[in-house]
């Protein structure tokens, strides 16, 4: 439920935020050149509502993106297995690991490289320290 709430708020904070946001950007714009007085003289007034308009754009702005952010934040869709699950596969640029330890018959890859997804398996709290420290030591003794 909670992925489905985040989405439809994130998305709908981002549209309207962005359409009010270039809504107001125009507001301003059609007024072009003007002045409200001061030191800044100009025979031309700015247009009513300039001032609030300018005011209300960076947090127009910020709600938006902060839809953006919400949206991003939904986290997994239900009925689908955590990023963590699916092997971290999708973060190596290189070979991926199946196995943390005990790898199948010829899914061996470079020991650097398994290492490497055993630590981000380790950070992302898939493995304990103590599973982290055995898988360790049996891809070092390989070498």
């Amino acid at each position: 439920m909670r992925f489905y709430v985040r989405s439809v708020l994130g998305v709908t904070l981002l549209v309207v935020g962005l359409t009010v946001f270039v809504f107001g950007v125009y507001q301003v714009a059609k007024g072009g050149t003007c002045s409200s007085g001061g030191v800044h003289v100009s025979t031309k007034q700015c247009a009513a509502g300039s001032s609030e308009w300018m005011f209300a754009l960076p947090v127009i702005l910020l709600a938006g993106l902060g839809g953006l952010w919400l949206w991003t934040r939904r986290g997994p869709r239900p009925g689908t297995a955590p990023v963590a699950a699916q092997g971290w596969s999708h973060l190596s640029s290189g070979p991926t690991v199946r196995y943390v330890s005990g790898d199948a018959p010829g899914t061996r890859t470079d020991p650097i490289v398994r290492l490497g997804q055993l630590r981000a398996l380790r950070d992302a709290g898939v493995l304990t320290a103590a599973e982290f420290d055995d898988a360790k030591a049996k891809i070092l003794s390989e070498l």
